[in-house]
């Protein structure tokens, strides 16, 4: 399955109420910029969430992963980006979180979303609507 070359990139100030009393972001809050990234990198592709629901449809995170390579602290500029990695049957997106002016990477992770009926049965392949909106 062809997956698209785009790629989205968001950055962010650490805020204060992400850390803990060290001044390191909370491990928890990795997840939350993948979200801002994956959000971006849908709606590169006409797939945000009211799209996806006129579409008939819906995506739920059937699973995550994020491997912390350093510490992120309080007011570091990070840059996060967002690709889509595999297709085949869940929309599999991976993330890169990097310090903005070292450029050193702080965490890479993953995540698979599985597309839903308004019912929320989960369907085993991803709808025709959606795939080729993402290989376009």
């Amino acid at each position: 399955m062809k997956v698209s070359k785009k790629k989205s990139c968001v950055e962010l100030k650490v805020p204060f109420h992400d850390v803990d009393r060290v001044n390191i972001v909370w491990h928890g809050h990795y997840f939350k910029y993948f979200e801002l990234a994956r959000t971006a990198l849908m709606r590169m592709h006409d797939l945000d969430v009211d799209e996806i629901i006129a579409l008939g449809f819906g995506l739920v995170v059937s699973e995550s992963k994020c491997r912390h390579v350093s510490a992120a602290r309080y007011g570091d500029d990070l840059k996060v980006s967002a690709f889509f990695v595999d297709l085949s049957h869940r929309i599999d997106v991976g993330y890169v979180i990097e310090n903005a002016h070292s450029e050193k990477i702080i965490a890479r992770g993953r995540t698979q979303m599985v597309c839903v009926t308004p019912e929320l049965d989960f369907l085993t392949q991803i709808p025709d609507e959606i795939l080729e909106r993402i290989t376009r």
